[in-house]
């Protein structure tokens, strides 16, 4: 930062990427600004009155979407009208379908304690009450205000500001009540083995959904799609706070929303499969075989940033590398053009134009998390070569889970990325450089010298 608090951040980018990532004490500062919550060009002291301004419009939000469906507050069980965990209380079904093998996995819910079920279920409802407990004083302390006259009008002119800003916002009721169905099933089994979410940080849970349902509702061309869960879950962890991980996770829904779409799914397999192909021609047409689903199975884990592929404090490290976007073969192109500009004004030369809409040599839409796929599918090359179909495949791939190295998967993968650079300018320079008459000023000439 410099002396008013102003990050670089192009800086910042290079520093996660060259690093490693950052250091857990760090790394809930650094997304703010990483993901955009937080403008680089911000100070010190205009961050705080953002976060005044942000706070308040999200609250906006979620009462918005609260009161015009006020049954969805209550967070439920197997579908059923089961148990309310708002605030000010607990309601109790009729009938409660209880799922006895979920219950770890349901500690949101308070059940409904009768005299004949077991009597482990007692010790479970404490464990619930407590996490209940936690979730209504994380709520009182987050609306807690200050009580200073000068306080109140700012914040009262911050929440008139959003009420205009939101006030013309409608609902598609029908499909919002069906992304909150969907949320309800997925939130309870979000992250459960992570300390974040055991005991009475079960109530984490609760914030994790109304962050899903507001993004939902004030985001309809996105709604919810599964996977997104797991995604604001590690916004929630890292950051632990409603507001900011809301914030965080919309900025980063901003450029990645498309890939919980039907096209961008398609989209993002096509890449991989063009990418393997330069890699590795044989067990890309391995994978391709009739037998097989293609390369759907990698959909995951690109969608996730390979979540559930490494230990989970190295997922995290790749995801804010992945999300650095340092090494990006689109800065390719920016390289290019800022050596056509040096060398115009070195040597008073104009560029062709025709360099402008010349073919690309390099496909800048593999990005690098499509070489971290591609490393993964190369180092278990001969196990995948064994797959036969699509269920041997899909065997092999749950097995990767927790297992794989990430400094050794970042090393291979950046070594496989200079590779495809190298190959590819020496494939474009051999079929169509010498016809130029300065060879030397064509900016492939000069990447040549990056990679000998």
């Amino acid at each position: 930062m410099d002396a008013e608090g102003r990050v670089d951040e192009s800086r910042l980018r290079m520093h996660i990427f060259k690093n490693g990532g950052v250091s857990p004490t760090e790394r809930g500062l650094v997304w703010r600004f990483l993901f955009g919550m937080y403008p680089c060009s911000s100070t010190a002291l205009e961050r705080p009155l953002l976060q005044e301004q942000l706070a308040v419009r999200y609250q906006v939000m979620k009462r918005k979407w609260q009161q015009i469906l006020p049954d969805s507050i209550r967070l439920r069980l197997n579908g059923t009208d089961g148990i309310v965990l708002n605030r000010g209380g607990f309601a109790f079904p009729e009938k409660l379908f209880l799922d006895l093998c979920s219950l770890t996995l349901s500690s949101l819910y308070f059940l409904l304690l009768t005299p004949f079920l077991p009597c482990a279920l007692f010790y479970v409802s404490a464990e619930l009450v407590e996490a209940v407990r936690y979730f209504d004083q994380r709520q009182a302390q987050a609306q807690q205000q200050d009580q200073q006259e000068e306080a109140r009008d700012k914040l009262a002119f911050l929440e008139l500001q959003a009420q205009v800003l939101f006030e013309r916002v409608t609902f598609d009721l029908e499909e919002l009540q069906e992304a909150i169905r969907i949320i309800d099933k997925d939130v309870p089994r979000t992250d459960r083995d992570l300390d974040y979410y055991l005991g009475e940080g079960s109530g984490n849970l609760l914030v994790l959904r109304n962050i899903l349902i507001t993004y939902a509702a004030f985001h309809p061309e996105v709604s919810y799609a599964q996977g997104m869960n797991d995604l604001c879950s590690r916004f929630l962890e890292v950051m632990d706070s409603e507001v900011d991980t809301f914030w965080s996770f919309s900025c980063y829904m901003e450029k990645f929303s498309k890939d919980f779409t039907a096209d961008g799914l398609h989209r993002k397999i096509e890449l991989e499969a063009a990418l393997l192909k330069e890699l590795d021609p044989q067990l890309h047409a391995h994978l391709v075989t009739d037998n097989m689903e293609s390369f759907t199975f990698c959909h995951r884990w690109l969608l996730l940033g390979f979540q559930r592929e490494f230990e989970h404090s190295d997922a995290l490290r790749l995801f804010e590398i992945l999300s650095c976007d340092h090494l990006e073969l689109i800065s390719q192109q920016v390289e290019r053009a800022r050596y056509q500009e040096r060398l115009a004004n070195k040597h008073s030369i104009v560029p062709e134009d025709n360099l402008l809409t010349e073919p690309q040599a390099i496909n800048t839409d593999f990005t690098f998390e499509l070489f971290i796929c591609a490393t993964i599918l190369l180092e278990n090359r001969e196990s995948l070569l064994r797959c036969r179909n699509d269920v041997q495949l899909i065997q092999f791939t749950s097995s990767l889970q927790g297992t794989l190295d990430l400094n050794l998967t970042l090393k291979k993968a950046e070594e496989h990325f200079y590779n495809y650079c190298k190959r590819s300018a020496w494939d474009y320079l051999n079929g169509h450089g010498r016809t130029r008459k300065n060879k030397d000023e064509h900016f492939l000439y000069q990447l040549r010298s990056f990679f000998s």
